[in-house]
């Protein structure tokens, strides 16, 4: 009989609606403050209302869980599961991770109290994925599909080190005014001065926000993301896989998806519309197109 293997990942990591519920994947809520009103994504706040908030200019800070309750999420998965994977954003964006190291040292420790000093087998692997939103939520479901067929831990260990390698993400924002709010403007400054009007192209690279292009008006940052895609996306024997999200910007997102299902050569209707969550959006605000890109 094969191992029980658990997938955990913060609400950080987007995916298409029913998912998660359709392949066992457990999403823990982080906290979002409205106007200084704590509430957990997913629980008393959804998509929707966090984008309001933003759109009314309203003070919307996000928080990962806080390291007790990582140890009560990895105590009651170390006792439904043999092995767990707890997948989380990347930590120059988020303190998910850190958090969730100190919540799993919390854990061991009192598994060693518990246990007189013997210590148990530690069956739990927290990861950061160096992705955000749709491309955590990427390696995050095929992690999913992998774990159904394969129980070698090493095996699974290498491929997810591999999927955090290979995915490959970019976006574009509608205006530099969450970036500088949220201040991720900042390392953006040297290249776009006070210029708020510029729509640049960004790319998530070894967990980093990096710009790659700085045009102005969104069309043309659009059209200069496709030509940055093809230029750094390689040839994959098997394909890609491609998720397209967005966040108020479903016209933007569907001519995305139409584009790169021509140049890639992808049924349209296999690159799914994913709805980016409170995360990424409190930091890019609404009216961000992003693009996620795996291989096969």
């Amino acid at each position: 009989m094969g191992k029980k293997i658990g997938i955990i990942a913060d609400t950080t990591a987007d995916l298409p609606i029913g998912l998660a519920e359709h392949k066992g994947i457990e999403l823990n809520p982080i906290h979002i403050s409205i106007n200084g009103e704590s509430r957990l994504h997913g629980i008393d706040i959804i998509n929707q209302e966090v984008l309001e908030h933003l759109k009314q200019k309203d003070e919307v800070v996000t928080a990962p869980p806080t390291p007790q309750e990582y140890y009560q999420i990895f105590k009651k998965a170390s006792e439904d599961y043999d092995q767990v994977y707890s997948m989380h954003v990347s930590r120059e964006l988020s303190k998910c991770y850190d958090n969730a190291v100190l919540g799993l040292e919390m854990f061991i420790q009192k598994q060693k109290a518990e246990e007189k000093g013997i210590i148990v087998r530690n069956n739990i692997s927290v990861i950061d994925t160096m992705g955000a939103s749709i491309s955590q939520g990427q390696i995050v479901n095929r992690l999913a599909n992998i774990v159904k067929t394969q129980h070698d831990l090493s095996k699974i260990d290498k491929y997810i080190q591999w999927l955090i390698k290979k995915t490959m993400m970019f976006f574009v924002v509608d205006n530099l005014y969450w970036l500088k709010k949220s201040g991720a403007l900042n390392m953006f400054s040297g290249l776009f001065g006070k210029l708020l009007d510029i729509k640049p192209v960004v790319q998530l690279e070894n967990g980093i926000l990096t710009p790659v292009d700085n045009p102005k008006g969104k069309s043309t940052a659009i059209e200069n993301m496709f030509r940055i895609i093809r230029a750094t996306t390689p040839e994959y024997r098997r394909g890609i896989e491609i998720w397209v999200g967005h966040s108020a910007s479903i016209l933007d997102a569907k001519y995305v998806r139409r584009q790169l299902s021509k140049i890639f050569k992808i049924q349209e209707k296999k690159i799914p519309l994913v709805e980016a969550g409170p995360t990424i959006v409190s930091h890019t605000g609404p009216g961000v197109v992003c693009v996620s890109i795996i291989p096969k």
